[in-house]
């Protein structure tokens, strides 16, 4: 007789939505943190800021980044690029916001280029929100719910992967340990000899 694999299944899927809250209750407060509890990590110019690049996707082929800054907190990601002919008079600048931990799940973009100049004009809106990032929710959440499983129903699943190896070895049936003798079926309990996983 198989083992049913559903119980584990939806322990995991549970143990998923119940992450995936956690990961959305973590990252929820972290989106009022602009400028609150950061550390920067980086503030280039020039060709270091080119070499970062656009920290999210533009509306349409922007200048080349002229200067790029980094912020990082708990659960909170800030990258800002502008680009201008000088630092004073930047043309384009964005700011990408990314909340979540591990991964991010939430971010925000939020752009600024000159709205009035015809050479720019688009369509796309200069704050997108804040939108969900799947990718980042289902990862984290999968590998957390993976982790917690394996902390609360491993060492049981190793006792007892353990015990029915040595039973095995031994030549006694894996149900209730009473010697088989090369008998096709346990004489005390009934069990299948044929059915003893292996």
């Amino acid at each position: 007789m198989r083992r049913s694999f559903l119980p584990l299944l939806l322990v995991l899927a549970l143990l998923f939505f119940a992450c995936a809250a956690a990961n959305l209750l973590v990252a929820i407060p972290a989106t009022n943190q602009h400028g609150k509890r950061t550390t920067p990590v980086a503030n280039l110019f020039g060709a270091e800021a080119a070499a970062k690049g656009w920290p999210a996707a533009t509306p349409m082929p922007w200048p080349i980044v002229t200067q790029w800054s980094a912020d990082r907190g708990f659960a909170y990601r800030l990258s800002v690029a502008w680009s201008g002919p000088t630092p004073d008079a930047t043309t384009h600048q964005m700011v990408f916001e990314e909340f979540g931990w591990p991964l991010p799940v939430l971010d925000s973009v939020r752009l600024s280029w000159p709205w009035d100049d015809p050479k720019w004009t688009t369509a796309v809106p200069p704050d997108s929100g804040i939108r969900v990032r799947w990718f980042g929710l289902t990862l984290s959440s999968g590998a957390m719910a993976v982790a917690i499983w394996l902390v609360l129903f491993g060492p049981f699943h190793l006792w007892t992967a353990a015990r029915r190896w040595r039973r095995r070895s031994m030549g006694a049936c894996v149900q209730c340990a009473y010697p088989l003798r090369g008998a096709p079926r346990c004489p005390e309990c009934g069990w299948a000899a044929s059915n003893q996983p292996s």
